[in-house]
């Protein structure tokens, strides 16, 4: 029976109706087959479909609730690895610029060690040098006095030796012509 027909025997029966949707006691007893089905399936569902479902979902519910607790565990966790690795990440880069930072002091150190080195032994060189200036300028003076002494030595050589040449010279000239002299004066007396 459809909606229409309750509807045209509502209004066609002129009998006693009921008071409850203006229905007529056919349509009523009609109606009654359908609420012991109504009922009879609601419990059948309720014993056989609805406890199982219910039983089912509270299972599901208790796996669900059961996995969110273990979730909850394994995130309590992995949030503590990630703090204990964030922790690490934190002690590693402190250690890597301690590291740095001793490495930089001692580059500095050793810097400044090269540069100290490197300024003594440029001082070194440069006194080595005014050293070795300071030699080889006296050695070429003593060279040099040595040279004028040897020249001034062969030049009053030379003079004495010409002087003695000329005096000696002059000398035996002196004898020459005197003995010429009294050789000529001889021949002539």
């Amino acid at each position: 029976m459809s909606l229409q027909d309750f509807v045209f025997i509502g209004n066609a029966s002129t009998e006693a109706s009921l008071p409850l949707f203006n229905l007529d006691s056919r349509a009523f007893i009609l109606m009654i087959p359908n609420i012991i089905s109504f009922v009879i399936l609601a419990f059948v569902f309720s014993q056989f479909l609805y406890k199982p479902i219910r039983d089912y979902v509270k299972k599901r519910m208790g796996c669900i609730t059961a996995e969110i607790n273990e979730t909850t565990e394994i995130n309590a966790i992995v949030d503590e690895f990630k703090a204990t690795y964030e922790q690490r990440v934190r002690d590693i880069d402190a250690e890597r610029n301690a590291i740095f930072d001793e490495t930089r002091k001692e580059a500095t150190v050793r810097s400044n060690q090269i540069l100290d080195d490197a300024k003594a032994d440029v001082i070194a060189l440069q006194i080595n040098a005014k050293h070795n200036i300071a030699t080889e300028l006296e050695s070429v003076k003593w060279e040099l006095h040595q040279a004028i002494i040897d020249i001034s030595i062969h030049m009053a050589e030379k003079v004495v030796n010409e002087r003695i040449y000329r005096e000696d010279h002059e000398e035996l000239f002196a004898e020459v012509m005197v003995k010429l002299e009294n050789t000529v004066l001889r021949a002539y007396l």
